[in-house]
């Protein structure tokens, strides 16, 4: 078995669990937790059991760490619902949601919540209303 190349220093070590602490990005947390335990020794199999990962995605991270810090572990995730508004259509939804509450903007027999506040239900339907945008799944 040959000797594992990749090991990280003391301060490689504190600025990865820096920046776990500080991402909320939970495929990133998964990158950096993977780099980190890799780096320090830990066997393969052990981290990807415990990060449910394959020893190929967690030898890539380790690359991706090596060739370009911590920018390359930032998570390149989006999901079926990403990016479906531009920056300007998002900050302009934030205004118009803390500017109307859901029953001055939908009309009563499609609103799922009667409260004052913006539900996810609520949500999906006004940006389908306003953008003519439709959201897959309420979970993201």
């Amino acid at each position: 078995m040959t000797k594992r190349l990749f090991q990280l220093t003391e301060p490689q070590v504190k600025q990865l669990q820096q920046r776990e602490q500080l991402t909320r990005d939970v495929h990133e947390v998964k990158h950096l937790q993977a780099v980190r335990l890799y780096g320090t020794g830990m066997a393969t199999a052990s981290i990807c059991a415990m990060l449910m990962c394959a020893g190929r995605s967690l030898r890539q991270w380790a690359q991706r760490y090596q060739r370009h810090g911590l920018s390359g572990l930032q998570s390149q995730w989006q999901g079926n619902n990403a990016l479906k508004l531009n920056r300007q259509q998002r900050q302009e939804l934030k205004e118009r949601l803390h500017q109307y509450t859901p029953e001055q903007v939908l009309r009563d027999e499609v609103r799922v919540s009667r409260g004052a506040f913006w539900t996810v239900s609520d949500l999906r339907l006004v940006v389908q209303q306003w953008y003519q945008v439709n959201y897959q799944s309420e979970a993201t």
